[in-house]
């Protein structure tokens, strides 16, 4: 075991059971011990002083942390939202595919019941977005209108169409052509 004195009065060290700290058995200076059984630091009244003060700065400053770190994380989920809802897109192309989906799987030869369903696409894409509107032609006559798009749609009696998309361009579908198959 290693003998250790006080750099004060140079007097022996009583070291504590944990053997964190030793004690001068003259003078009372406590010194915090390294795993070796060095001496780290005096550990006297100033030091307690200087380490109490270095603790509540760190509280502080965690402290002063917590706000900008709320304000982060809010900001950070507003734009994980916008972008999970489309409202934000780093390109033209997603709103672009956004607006096609919705009546890409409709063309070719279809049903009147998909058809149907196409037409109701339209109506309600005409209805929400003023920017694209997309026009529909049926034996040469182009329709928008609401009711114009319903009683067309009442009006179909085939049981197969032929549906073909035109696009503008900048590639969103300004036009749907249905024909009759016979």
């Amino acid at each position: 075991m290693k003998k250790l004195r006080c750099e004060s009065c140079n007097g022996d060290l009583t070291v504590d059971d944990k053997k964190e700290f030793a004690t001068c058995n003259y003078c009372g200076t406590k010194y915090k011990l390294n795993d070796d059984m060095t001496i780290n630091i005096k550990f006297d009244d100033t030091t307690k002083e200087v380490l109490n003060t270095g603790l509540k700065a760190g509280k502080t400053i965690a402290k002063a942390m917590i706000i900008p770190l709320i304000i982060f994380a809010i900001v950070f989920v507003t734009v994980v939202v916008l972008i999970v809802k489309g409202a934000v897109s780093s390109s033209n192309n997603f709103d672009k595919s956004r607006f096609n989906n919705q009546f890409i799987f409709k063309n070719g030869t279809q049903y009147k019941t998909f058809v149907d369903t196409l037409i109701d696409d339209i109506n309600e894409s005409n209805k929400k977005n003023d920017k694209h509107q997309v026009v529909l032609v049926y034996k040469d006559k182009e329709v928008t209108s609401s009711d114009d798009l319903v009683n067309l749609k009442h009006s179909l009696k085939n049981m197969k169409y032929e549906v073909i998309f035109n696009y503008d361009d900048k590639g969103y579908i300004n036009k749907i052509v249905i024909e009759d198959v016979n």
